[in-house]
C-alpha cells in the first residue's frame, strides 16, 4: 500500500474526521505507514505511545520512535548541506 493513503487514512481516524474516531485503527495505519517511511506518521506512532492511544503506553517505544526521527532530521540536513555545497 501507499504510506501517504496509510496516514491519510490514520489522521482521518485519529481526528474523527468524516469517520468515528478509533485510536486503535489510527494507531495501525499509523504504523503502516511508519514503517514505509512517512516521517509525520513516526511522529504520531510516538504520540500514540507516550499517551496510550490506541495501543498501550510504552515509553521506551516512544524514546526509539523519537530518536529515530531526530536521527533522520540529522541526515536530511547534512545531505541539504552537501546539494548546497555541490552546487
Amino acid at each position: 500500500g501507499n504510506m501517504n493513503a496509510a496516514y491519510a487514512l490514520a489522521m482521518m481516524y485519529y481526528k474523527g474526521e468524516e469517520i468515528q474516531r478509533d485510536m486503535e485503527k489510527a494507531f495501525h495505519y499509523f504504523e503502516i505507514a511508519s514503517k514505509k517511511g512517512h516521517t509525520m506518521a513516526r511522529h504520531y506512532l510516538a504520540e500514540c505511545y507516550t499517551f496510550g492511544q490506541g495501543v498501550e503506553q510504552d515509553f521506551e517505544q516512544a524514546a526509539l520512535l523519537r530518536d529515530a526521527e531526530v536521527s533522520f532530521r540529522h541526515q536530511l540536513e547534512e545531505a541539504q548541506e552537501r546539494w548546497k555545497a555541490a552546487r
